[in-house]
């Protein structure tokens, strides 16, 4: 997505590790992360082994296993799977093709504090591992992706606003404990059908949307 939103800074990304996303060529870092939240253990653990394969290609009996009874349903943009404990599988249809892709997981989120304190948490140990652990390139970003209730929980523009400042106090607040230290210049944080990117320097954002153009190029990215 970032490729697509910011050609011009974003053109020749490679897959690598610590951080993961990388272009030496423009010396820059990208770190990618989600806000976790307790008790996704298995499921999680089935999600990142299964991520960008097919519907028909996974373990039926496992998905059983996992309460997923029933096949994916389309919702908007994407096709959805539901359990019973409130969990949801997101899936994307490869445009000219049955195929359906398995994209992500949505937690059961009961309220914007939640995710916050999903999001203290991965923020809060990103910047750490960029102290300790990274490779450090001329300009080091953070991706941050969050649950896809908030979009429903976000359509009011001020509770977006909101939540928006809740985050880049929660980043102020970790930089402050980390003065001498390097820190990330951009903070992105991406929604399912929007993406916002944090000025670190300035604390200015931005706010692009995702079009449904977006996903089914980027499905034919990956598939």
């Amino acid at each position: 997505m970032l490729e697509l939103k910011y050609r011009e800074k974003f053109y020749d990304l490679k897959l690598c590790d610590k951080p993961d996303l990388q272009n030496s060529s423009a010396s820059i870092g990208i770190e990618v992360t989600r806000a976790i939240f307790p008790n996704e253990g298995e499921l999680l653990a089935f999600v990142n082994k299964n991520l960008s394969n097919k519907y028909s290609e996974l373990s039926q009996k496992l998905l059983q296993k996992l309460g997923f009874e029933n096949p994916p349903i389309k919702e908007g943009f994407f096709f959805v799977q539901k359990n019973s404990t409130g969990y949801k599988l997101l899936y994307f249809k490869v445009p000219k093709s049955e195929s359906l892709i398995l994209f992500g997981m949505i937690s059961p989120l009961e309220n914007i504090n939640s995710c916050l304190s999903g999001t203290t948490k991965s923020i809060k140990d990103k910047i750490t591992k960029l102290k300790n652990n990274y490779f450090i390139f001329g300009e080091n970003d953070l991706i941050l992706v969050i649950e896809e209730q908030l979009n429903y929980l976000a359509l009011s523009e001020e509770i977006k606003s909101d939540l928006i400042h809740d985050i880049i106090n929660i980043i102020k607040q970790e930089y402050a404990l980390w003065q001498d230290n390097e820190k990330y210049e951009y903070v992105y944080i991406l929604f399912l059908d929007n993406l916002v990117e944090i000025d670190c320097r300035n604390w200015e954002y931005q706010i692009k949307t995702i079009t449904q153009e977006d996903w089914n190029f980027f499905a034919t990215q990956i598939s």
